[in-house]
């Protein structure tokens, strides 16, 4: 089974969060950014991490 689709999914998954968190930025408030900002980050280090490994 591989792994690398689902990972590409996390890492665009956590790009666009990202990039939702600076829009948000604009109109609201810094916690919440930080906050998706955050699960954005987590996402593409996970991402990261598993891409390497090979699971079966």
């Amino acid at each position: 089974m591989n792994l690398y689709p689902l990972t590409q999914r996390l890492m665009i998954g956590g790009i666009i969060l990202i990039a939702l968190g600076l829009f948000v930025f604009a109109l609201k408030d810094l916690a919440i950014v930080l906050a998706i900002s955050v699960v954005g980050i987590i996402l593409l280090l996970v991402g990261l991490i598993w891409r390497p490994k090979k699971k079966n």
